[in-house]
């Protein structure tokens, strides 16, 4: 894969993530296949900047302490959870890149679907206790924005979001 994908490919992407006929053999690690190519999974923890990143289509993070934002590759797949909600699913256009703004920052270009129906995760915390990253009482770590993240979690918040009644809501 290059150093970018574009909009069609993301497009691609995410239709296949939410149409995917899932498979054992697909909850057992932090990587899915789509089209034949291994997508890694991650999910951030956003507040604020979520409306900021969203309208302009990126995830921005400070250098100091998010060294996972370097691991993303175009086509991953990105969950964010803000207040307690899966909110969106976001496919990288591209890796990260170093910014420089008040420190040095990593910046991601990415495609976002957007839920219009979000996803609480307390009914799920039986569901995702102790999957990565998820601590055993179903709550993402307090420290780092970005982290890697088990298959099991990601088809348990893509069913999820189909069972609400989310349709894919490209920006």
């Amino acid at each position: 894969m290059g150093n970018s994908i574009t909009l069609n490919e993301a497009h691609s992407i995410l239709e296949k993530l939410f149409n995917k006929e899932w498979e054992r053999r697909d909850l057992e690690d932090d990587v899915i296949v789509i089209d034949g190519k291994v997508r890694h999974l991650f999910v951030v923890s956003q507040s604020k900047s979520y409306q900021i990143e969203l309208e302009r289509g990126f995830l921005y993070a400070s250098a100091k302490g998010h060294p996972v934002m370097r691991d993303v590759a175009p086509g991953d797949i990105i969950f964010s959870v803000v207040n307690g909600e899966v909110v969106s699913v976001e496919i990288a256009m591209d890796t990260a890149s170093e910014t420089l703004g008040n420190e040095l920052g990593y910046i991601i270009n990415c495609v976002y679907c957007f839920f219009s129906c979000p996803i609480s995760l307390i009914p799920l915390r039986s569901k995702i206790a102790g999957l990565r990253p998820f601590d055993k009482n179903g709550y993402l770590p307090q420290a780092g924005y970005i982290h890697h993240l088990s298959s099991s979690v990601a088809y348990v918040f893509i069913t999820e979001a189909k069972k609400a009644g989310n349709t894919l809501r490209k920006l």
